[in-house]
Parts: C-alpha cells; sequence; structure tokens
C-alpha cells in the first residue's frame, strides 16, 4: 500500500481534501457520457472552485477536449496512464467522489470498485448500475446536468458527516457480492445443473 500511495501522490501530487478531486474510470466512447461529466465538472466548480477531474481510462477525443475547453475546464482534468492495479486502488481511495454517468453498461467494473474502496459514488439512474450498487451508490438521471450538480455536490458535502459513513459501510458489503470467487462458485453450480440436465436428457 505506501508504495502505491507513493506513486499515486507522484502522478497526482500530495493528497488533500479540498478542493475535492473527482474521479472517472473508463473509456471515452459515446456511452459513457463524457460530456455529463464535463459539465457536471464545471457546474461544480462553480460551488468548489479548485476541484480537479482525475480521469482513468484514456484520453479525451477532439471533440471532448474542446468541450472541456469551451467549458473552462481544460486545465481542471489530469488523464493518467495505465495504471497497475494496486496503484488504482490508491487513486479510488484518495478521490472525494467517483462519477459514472454512461447511458447504458454491461455491468458497471468502477462502481464495484468504487464501493470496494470506500469511496461515495454517483451514478445514472439506469437499472444495470442499480443492481450494481444497490443503496449503497447515489443515482441520477441520465444527461441531467442539474440533478447531477446538486447529487455531487450533496455528496462532497456530507463526506465528514455520519451518512457518508453509513454509506461506506453499506458499499463495503454491497461490494462483497462481486468477489471472484463467488462468481466462480455461482457459474459452476450453472454449470453443474446444466450438466445435469443434458445427462438425464
Amino acid at each position: 500500500m505506501p508504495a502505491s500511495d507513493a506513486e499515486t501522490a507522484r502522478l497526482l501530487g500530495p493528497a488533500h481534501p479540498d478542493p475535492p478531486d473527482l474521479l472517472h474510470v473508463g473509456s471515452t466512447i459515446p456511452r459513457k457520457r463524457i460530456d455529463v461529466l464535463l459539465r457536471t465538472l464545471a457546474a461544480v466548480r462553480q460551488a468548489r472552485p479548485g476541484a480537479r477531474l482525475i480521469k482513468v481510462g484514456g484520453a479525451l477525443t477532439a471533440a471532448q477536449a474542446r468541450l472541456a475547453h469551451d467549458l473552462g475546464v481544460a486545465d481542471a482534468i489530469v488523464v493518467l496512464p495505465f495504471v497497475e492495479r494496486a496503484t488504482l486502488t490508491a487513486v479510488y481511495r484518495r478521490a472525494a467522489l467517483v462519477l459514472l454517468p454512461s447511458e447504458t453498461e454491461g455491468f458497471g467494473l468502477p462502481l464495484a470498485e468504487a464501493l470496494a474502496c470506500g469511496t461515495p459514488l454517483l451514478a445514472s439512474d439506469i437499472n444495470v448500475l442499480r443492481e450494481v450498487g444497490g443503496t449503497a451508490a447515489a443515482y441520477a438521471p441520465v444527461g441531467d446536468i442539474a440533478a447531477w450538480t446538486r447529487a455531487a455536490l450533496e455528496l462532497l458535502d456530507n463526506r465528514h458527516t455520519d451518512l457518508h459513513q453509513a454509506r461506506r459501510a453499506a458499499g463495503f458489503a454491497q461490494a462483497r457480492r462481486f468477489q471472484w470467487s463467488t462468481h466462480v462458485r455461482h457459474l459452476t453450480a450453472l454449470y453443474h445443473g446444466l450438466l445435469g440436465e443434458s445427462i438425464v436428457r
């Protein structure tokens, strides 16, 4: 852990609670709704000047970079290169808030990762992300910048409250549902069931 924390500090600078670092882990393909991410960052910075976006998963496209420039947040975005899992975990841990504004997802791995690291998370209000996040995550309607901004600021304001600690505890419990060992056990039971049925037939 000390080595990964040191590497994270090298990439992002010393850890500090304010202004907050927002985090997005994922690609920049259209369904990830990076436009929502950038507009939310711009709105949050009006209330929290100095807030940054840490972007893991690839550089912005040319169109996204233009939007960031037009919104005045280009200098507030730090794009990280590929990082080892231990370093990524450290990045999650020091983030004030993880944002996942996707309009569709197959699973939403960053959501599970954020919960496992105890980091507050705001995700799109879509079925698959609600299934992963349960009551441990907060949600906002897809593309609704005003709702995203309100929810993000509320989560940032609650970082030092009992509500935040309750969310962390719920996040740890929810993340345990997605351990690989549990997944393997479920798959094994499924295959045994299928093979048993085929033998009987």
